[in-house]
């Protein structure tokens, strides 16, 4: 794979996350605030964020100790997982990558989680010039019903991996 690591998987994972927040800016106007380009980011911001597990899974020259850690990190099934928030991204990933998860054994508690509404519109605070075109998605967790906010959701699935990788000594890709 063009001879990638887990570090590669990180930055694009980073790349995605920041193409999602441009699409929910309202100050800007660009080709990806485009209802279906943006959704497409949203679905591989999701795919990446998840992914980073088996990247790091797969990984060369990684302790064992590491990969059982990101096998816990994210884990099939937990009804507390470390990260909702990569729970969440798991299920969206699974999802787009099937169309519909049908198997018991979810990623999310309450779940699957899947996008349930994207919409577009300003918000407020609003600074001018400003359009409406910024990108909105409601995430609803099927059994629960308990709805999130797709970027609050992005925003904390980096954290997480920001705050695990040092904890479980692998720094921060720069």
């Amino acid at each position: 794979m063009l001879s990638e690591t887990w570090e590669d998987q990180y930055r694009r994972m980073h790349r995605q996350y920041d193409l999602l927040k441009r699409t929910a800016d309202q100050n800007k106007f660009e080709e990806i605030h485009e209802m279906p380009r943006a959704r497409d980011i949203l679905y591989h911001f999701c795919c990446d964020a998840f992914h980073l597990r088996d990247w790091i899974l797969n990984a060369d020259g990684l302790s064992q100790n590491i990969k059982d850690a990101v096998e816990k990190f994210v884990p099939k099934g937990n009804p507390n997982p470390p990260s909702l928030a990569l729970a969440i991204c798991a299920d969206i990933a699974n999802g787009f990558k099937h169309l519909n998860l049908t198997h018991p054994k979810v990623y999310t508690p309450g779940g699957p989680a899947e996008v349930v509404e994207h919409t577009q519109g300003s918000t407020f605070p609003r600074t001018f010039p400003h359009h409406f075109s910024a990108n909105h998605w409601k995430i609803r967790t099927r059994v629960t019903g308990v709805e999130y906010n797709a970027l609050d959701i992005a925003k904390d699935a980096v954290d997480a991996w920001d705050a695990w990788l040092p904890n479980n000594g692998l720094p921060l890709p720069t």
